[in-house]
């Protein structure tokens, strides 16, 4: 159950910190079996949330990160998974904070420096000094590959404070209230690809 971000217009506000929890009606392909591209139509129930919206207004939706990523960070990093963490969100297990709380599949020139104050690898400073090298090395890469590439230990609660909390996947509505009732439509292209021998794809959209 996916969950949204939204505000009711009386009620409830539903947010980031109180996402209603939406029930998927249906979920259908709509590329063909020969397309390159993996495109769904997705339904979500909002029936008892009086959440109302517009044409053109965007859902957010609230994912959790690929399991097989969380699990390979964790196997990496040496980490049982049950090591208490505090973040911004609070306290979890590690497992449980990388699960649901952080953005692990896109890394940013901030977790970059940030890794780098801490490890202080001469490679990797090469590659931040670099504005061509960091551009390409951010795009296409995640948590995992700055572990790999650059090793250096760190606490559970350090690797934590490494990334950012994990932000809501924003889709456009592609369905009117007035048509639909207490539901919402949107439209997903599932983002899926290889980078150095692994399976990579995008946090919501494979989610979805």
């Amino acid at each position: 159950q996916p969950g949204i971000s939204a505000n009711t217009l009386n009620g409830e506000t539903y947010s980031r910190k109180n996402p209603f929890n939406a029930t998927v009606i249906d979920k259908v392909k709509i590329t063909g079996r020969d397309s390159d591209k993996e495109v769904y139509h997705v339904e979500l129930s909002l029936d008892g949330s009086g959440i109302a919206y517009e044409p053109g207004d965007s859902v957010g939706i609230l994912a959790n990160n690929p399991p097989e990523l969380v699990d390979a960070i964790l196997k990496h990093s040496g980490f049982e998974g049950t090591e208490s963490v505090t973040i911004k969100a609070g306290t979890f297990s590690l497992k449980d904070a990388l699960s649901e709380h952080l953005e692990i599949t896109v890394i940013n020139r901030d977790v970059i420096q940030k890794y780098q104050d801490k490890a202080g690898n001469q490679k990797l400073q090469e590659v931040i000094e670099s504005e061509v090298r960091l551009d390409q090395y951010l795009y296409g890469h995640d948590i995992l590959d700055l572990l790999e590439e650059f090793p250096f230990v760190l606490s559970a609660q350090e690797l934590s404070e490494l990334l950012r909390s994990f932000p809501a996947r924003l889709y456009s509505i592609s369905s009117s209230q007035a048509s639909v009732g207490d539901e919402v439509h949107i439209t997903v292209g599932t983002v899926r690809y290889s980078n150095k021998g692994r399976s990579r794809g995008g946090a919501c959209s494979t989610y979805l």
